[in-house]
């Protein structure tokens, strides 16, 4: 597995990277190649776009909050809650970096009306950054929820009780440290690593492209929206009551800003540190050994990135069994839809950035749409439908070209983006997040964290899996 941010090899399936502390996102696939499929032929095709927000408005506070508010607001960038992720630490030999400081005080909870009033009390700086108490309930409740959602198996395990408070529950027997103390843990360093990243840009002077500028501005107009998409005429209400106590609209934005620059820097020092093509063969030399435990050598074969857009076969007829059945006619408006989208495609800059826009507006696919129907790092031995998978296997493949791909579920529309040596590729990921963790460890130790650890409250949000 590897980190879909910082392309860090990862080998234990976490919820997020060690290195760059990005969610990593759970495994979706296009549709496994089931019995009875229609025969295939490849020709050209492409796919169409998912709304974000449900087809139906859920009921209130029954909002699985975190994933559809932070989907709301623009992807995969503001889905870091954790900059060194609760999977990481749990799974730690030398777990609690700051358990003396943490463990000053038994609980940090307050009844919710105090935790709002004391939301604007700066309880933490790095360099210039302040962080509040109420942008401190957001890293933390976010950190709560992913770790509840991703180990939600394993609770009963780890001895996780929903009645009790996490001030009341034990996890580390050996230094007493409490559940509550661990997220705070985690709350404090992964908003240390923004803010490190957020100083490091500041002073390299870094901006924002016109695009990134516009998807920051919009933060405050889509909270809002999404608030009265759940019937929630007082956004301060819905952030209250559907994220953490002591949330207020000027702090969560907070969050989502520096969230969001702070990970666009750290994508272009990612960018400025390629090593080259020696420095890699080097660093994968030298490791050689660890690699080979995991599988991978220079004879591993190939990665391969590709695009879709899938259009749905419609219509059909019930059988007796509730089976749909689709008629010829029906497969030929089918593969008629995606060839005109195609020859659109074609017809005009044909280039990849526009067939990602395409899939983006067109593509059924939920799992790569949002993505401009990008699949990466795909194998000869990835599980896909097999339509699909021979199309982008087949000999003398190159970028730029495209298909059409039938399957059970429609047409697809492929665009081959490239190839690229498996070994090479996790040599160089791996060096660029040893040089990367390198360079934000010794930013981190020029400006050190100062936290002010009597004045931290935490509202007393319920414990929840769901």
């Amino acid at each position: 597995m590897k980190c879909n941010h910082c392309d860090a090899e990862l080998f234990e399936k976490f919820a997020f990277c060690p290195h760059c502390g990005a969610q990593l996102p759970e495994e979706e696939t296009v549709p496994l190649e089931v019995p009875e499929e229609p025969e295939t032929e490849i020709v050209e095709t492409v796919d169409g776009y998912e709304d974000i927000l449900p087809e139906e408005k859920p009921a209130k506070k029954k909002i699985k909050t975190w994933k559809i508010i932070l989907a709301c607001v623009g992807g995969v960038l503001l889905l870091l809650a954790l900059a060194v992720g609760v999977a990481y630490h749990f799974f730690s030999v030398d777990f609690g970096i700051n358990d003396a400081p943490v463990m000053k005080r038994d609980s940090y909870s307050v009844e919710d009306a105090v935790a709002l009033e004391k939301g604007d009390v700066v309880i933490a700086t790095v360099g210039n950054r302040e962080l509040t108490n109420g942008q401190l309930q957001i890293y933390y409740w976010s950190g709560v929820s992913d770790f509840l959602n991703y180990y939600s198996s394993y609770l009963t395990a780890l001895g996780i009780d929903y009645t009790k408070p996490f001030d009341e529950q034990i996890f580390n027997p050996d230094t007493g440290m409490t559940y509550q103390q661990m997220f705070l843990e985690n709350a404090l360093d992964s908003w240390r690593r923004y803010a490190t990243l957020m100083m490091l840009a500041e002073e390299a002077d870094f901006k924002l492209s016109d695009e990134e500028q516009k998807t920051v501005d919009g933060f405050a107009n889509q909270v809002t929206a999404m608030a009265e998409y759940y019937g929630y005429d007082d956004v301060a209400q819905f952030l209250q009551e559907q994220m953490a106590p002591g949330t207020t609209l000027d702090g969560y934005l907070a969050y989502l800003h520096e969230n969001y620059v702070g990970m666009a820097y750290y994508d272009t020092l990612f960018e400025a540190m390629m090593p080259s093509d020696t420095e890699v063969e080097a660093y994968f030399e030298e490791h050689k050994a660890e690699f080979e435990e995991n599988d991978i050598t220079k004879e591993s074969g190939l990665y391969y990135d590709v695009r879709h857009i899938l259009i749905p076969i419609e219509g059909g007829t019930k059988d007796e069994n509730g089976t749909t059945i689709y008629s010829d006619q029906d497969w030929t408006d089918c593969q008629k839809k995606a060839q005109d989208l195609l020859d659109e495609f074609l017809a005009g800059d044909a280039t990849e950035e526009v067939f990602g826009e395409l899939a983006a507006e067109y593509s059924t696919d939920g799992g790569s749409s949002s993505n401009g129907g990008l699949y990466t790092q795909l194998t000869k031995d990835t599980n896909f439908v097999e339509g699909f998978k021979n199309w982008y296997l087949e000999e003398g493949r190159k970028p730029g070209d495209t298909g059409l791909v039938q399957s059970l579920y429609g047409y697809h529309i492929m665009y081959f983006s490239q190839s690229y040596e498996i070994w090479k590729y996790e040599a160089q990921s791996m060096l660029l997040s040893d040089m990367t963790s390198k360079m934000l460890e010794d930013a981190m130790e020029k400006w050190p964290m100062d936290v002010n650890y009597k004045k931290i409250v935490l509202g007393m949000a319920t414990p929840s899996a769901s």
